[in-house]
């Protein structure tokens, strides 16, 4: 019973910081004059849903070795930004075609460094 509770708190934790993460990166969209509103979300929930699939489906084919690419829990996080940012950047190109690819990364970049600053914050609580 314990188990089962604590997977329901995981998932509670983990929908609360997509949206965190959601709102979060679509105000950077906003402020860097992106995408107007709807768009920015669209965009921002799109991308962020495809990063959390795509990296669940790594975690999933690398048995659960992610996190544990290196013997730096800082070089395992960098390595996660990155990936999460050429994620994000791809899906981000391929629904704003109008735009440049270095804007693009450039939002990409910017506002996943956002999130993780954010996400920081939420895991330790200072």
């Amino acid at each position: 019973m314990l188990d089962a509770g604590g997977a329901g708190l995981a998932l509670a934790i983990l929908a609360i910081f997509m949206v965190v993460a959601v709102v979060s990166e679509a105000v950077v969209m906003l402020l860097m004059k992106y995408n107007d509103a709807g768009k920015a979300f669209l965009d921002s929930f799109v991308a962020n849903i495809s990063s959390l699939v795509i990296g669940f489906l790594i975690v999933y084919v690398s048995n659960s070795r992610l996190f544990d690419l290196t013997d730096s829990v800082f070089l395992n996080w960098a390595l996660i930004i990155l990936l999460t940012i050429a994620i994000e950047f791809v899906i981000l190109y391929f629904m704003n075609r109008s735009k440049t690819k270095q804007r693009t990364f450039a939002v990409a970049v910017i506002m996943n460094l956002a999130s993780y600053f954010i996400l920081y914050f939420f895991v330790t609580g200072t």
